[in-house]
């Protein structure tokens, strides 16, 4: 009741008290921090120009209502982000999955060692200057396992005047978040500080959500059981902290010199599946679908520097640390009060890159790099238990070249060696105790680009690139089957954008993925296990992302954008064409209004998402139902005002239909939500 008054409140205030400030007047002070971008962009066409390229502004994510990376990026063209079992998004570019994407912040990759990806609900938008992401041709100065693309992250950093930010949020089912940041120049010294607090007791299903019986019942659970009843979610509070830190030494423009700290602290329920029960209540290694993570904890430290050795030599280098650790809790029912087992996962890596940059003549540039880190991955099924270790090396040196040829023409070449060894592996079984794993020679892989762009004139261009990305094995996939290789793709890209008068913009871009060796569980005419997997997909994609901006008046925008894409399963011995966890298609709707005479800003977003396999047959299970997510469209708007120069209120309404929908098969999603907020800066 509290938070409706609250709500209505804000509304009669943001609707009736005069501004003579427009709604973007209090934003923050920040500068973009230049030592996070990997790929120096000037003036001319380079490296970016020739891949299928979107950048999300600070600007663009506030208007979404994210508050974290992973939410920011749900609205991104050829991006779908969904969550399921372990209650952490996952994000997929055309359908490729997380661990075939390469996250970085500031250049530096992030992620869970023995995944490959990293939960991006650790990372909060309020550090966020601007997201960078490259589809089908990134640049060979990321290093490896950027198959389907690269999404840089680039955070803030201090201003020349102070600044300051506050934000408070409140919404349904004690819902809250507050947040703090400040930046500054000193002298030489910059620096850049951030918090965040987050705590709600869970959320909403929709009205319209349908209980049902789950499809498989053991133990005490035998007979008909419906675990997800309607209501408020069960079993998904959550509770975070995230710290952010950074300073440097800028004594010039040609030298910079920065340490950065992150630290982010999680505990959170998974919110069971509403038709299937996993149920195994026995030994040291026992589980049930009825968990939460105790404890969830991240924490890194990097060390960045630029230094112009010469007017045509630029060093620029990068040292880091990340530490993940998880708890788990498995409990023996709904009540979430007998722990049967718990597990824990300890993940860290190091490691650093270099890159020079020659500026050897206007019409032409290099790049060479050089880049090695190594991972470490420990977990148990139980406290009684010993640890089961990985440990691998993951290398790359690269080049990259730029050349402003006539005819406004430019071309882009690059080429990288990546290599990987997976070694030190020791796992336990129940028969033997704990045994080495088996380990592996290294791996190398060369993977060549090139790619052009033609400037028909300032306001009409076109692009068309082939790059072969591969992506090595991950802790998990080495774990069960030591005898991995990577996987490979050739990507092929062809695309173009033009404006129409100085009001609308048109993009389109064609795409094609020729897949080998892809690593899946899926197997083919093998006796193992499910769970097994072996390098035997062959797939193929072809898609298409188009779309347009439309801008008639200043206070008036309109986006659109649809991605749309076929894809076939070539595997051997394969059952149908579908391959599990690829999406048919996505469109994207932004509306931006300032709205007149009570100058309150109205952003809206539409989000509609194709149906999308979770399920398919198998040669040695060619009963296996073919299973397919529907397809939904969600709705979400922002209405916010500033009341002063440093003073701003809001309200979001998300999934404004109520409609009741699922991500993932067997996890509902979010319901219609409400929040309202303040911010306050100088």
């Amino acid at each position: 009741m509290f938070i409706r008054r609250l709500i209505a409140i804000t509304v009669i205030l943001l609707l009736s008290v005069p501004s003579s400030v427009l709604a973007a007047g209090n934003e923050t002070r920040s500068e973009t921090y230049q030592l996070g971008e990997m790929v120096v962009k000037g003036e001319q066409k380079g490296v970016e120009d020739i891949a299928i390229h979107n950048e999300i502004t600070a600007q663009e994510i506030e208007a979404t209502g994210s508050n974290t990376l992973a939410e920011a990026l749900k609205f991104a063209p050829g991006i779908v982000v969904t969550s399921g079992a372990k209650n952490e998004p996952s994000v997929s570019i055309h359908g490729f999955p997380s661990e075939n994407v390469l996250f970085l912040i500031d250049g530096i990759p992030y992620y869970e060692t023995n995944y490959g990806k990293l939960n991006l609900d650790q990372i909060p938008t309020n550090i966020i200057s601007k997201i960078q992401i490259t589809k089908n041709a990134p640049s060979v100065l990321y290093g490896p396992n950027g198959m389907a693309g690269v999404v840089n992250v680039i955070t803030k950093q201090g201003t020349e005047e102070p600044s300051a930010s506050f934000t408070a949020e409140f919404g349904e089912n004690d819902t809250h978040r507050e947040g703090f940041s400040h930046g500054n120049q000193i002298g030489n010294i910059n620096y850049w500080l951030s918090y965040e607090h987050f705590e709600t007791d869970g959320w909403e299903l929709s009205e319209d959500y349908d209980p049902k019986e789950v499809k498989t019942v053991k133990g005490p659970y035998k007979g008909n059981k419906i675990l997800e009843d309607g209501g408020l979610r069960e079993n998904s509070d959550k509770r975070s902290d995230k710290f952010w830190a950074r300073t440097g030494y800028v004594p010039d423009s040609g030298s910079q010199y920065y340490v950065s700290f992150f630290y982010s602290q999680s505990e959170f329920g998974a919110p069971p599946s509403n038709d299937l029960l996993k149920y195994f209540p026995f030994g040291p290694d026992a589980f049930t679908q009825f968990w939460r993570f105790d404890e969830y904890e991240d924490y890194s430290i990097d060390i960045s520097g630029k230094q112009e050795i010469t007017e045509r030599l630029t060093l620029r280098g990068k040292l880091f640390y990340h530490n993940h650790e998880d708890v788990n809790q498995f409990y023996n029912s709904t009540a979430y009060n007998d722990v049967l087992a718990t597990s824990t996962f300890k993940d860290d890596y190091y490691g650093g890159n270099i890159v020079a940059d020659f500026s050897v003549a206007p019409w032409y540039s290099a790049h060479l790099s050089f880049m090695y880190r190594q991972d470490k991955h420990e977990e148990r099924d139980a406290k009684t238990l010993p640890y089961n270790e990985y440990n691998s090396h993951t290398g790359s040196v690269g080049t990259e070249h730029e050349f402003q040829l006539p005819w406004r023409l430019t071309a882009v070449f690059g080429a990288s060696y990546d290599w990987f060894k997976f070694e030190d592996g020791e796992v336990y079984t129940d028969s033997f105790g704990q045994k080495p794993l088996e380990t592996s020679d290294t791996t190398g892989e060369f993977n060549p680009m090139f790619g052009l762009t033609y400037t028909m004139n300032p306001s009409t261009e076109f692009f068309a690139s082939v790059a072969r990305k591969t992506r090595f094995p991950t802790l998990q996939d080495l774990g069960d089957n030591p005898d991995l290789d990577s996987q490979s793709s050739i990507n092929y890209s062809l695309g173009g954008s033009t404006w129409v008068g100085s009001v609308l913009e048109l993009k389109a871009t064609g795409y094609y993925h020729d897949i080998e060796d892809w690593i899946t569980d899926e197997f083919y005419n093998n006796n193992k296990s499910l769970n097994y997997p072996i390098n035997t997909g062959e797939i193929r994609i072809i898609g298409a992302e188009f779309g347009f901006t439309l801008q008639p008046v200043q206070d008036l925008s309109f986006t659109a954008m649809h991605n749309i894409q076929d894809v076939e399963n070539e595997s051997p011995g394969a059952i149908v064409d579908e391959v599990r966890g690829f999406y048919e298609n996505k469109t994207d709707l932004k509306l931006s209004y300032l709205i007149p005479y009570i100058d309150t800003k109205l952003d809206m977003q539409g989000l509609f998402v194709g149906a999308t396999t979770s399920q398919v047959p198998t040669p040695d299970n060619q009963d296996q139902e073919l299973i397919k997510t529907d397809n939904y469209f969600l709705l979400r708007g922002k209405l916010s005002k500033q009341f002063s120069e440093h003073v701003k209120g809001y309200m979001e309404v998300d999934n404004i239909q109520d409609r009741d929908y699922e991500q993932e098969v067997g996890y509902p999603g979010r319901g219609r939500s409400f929040l309202v907020g303040i911010e306050a800066s100088l």
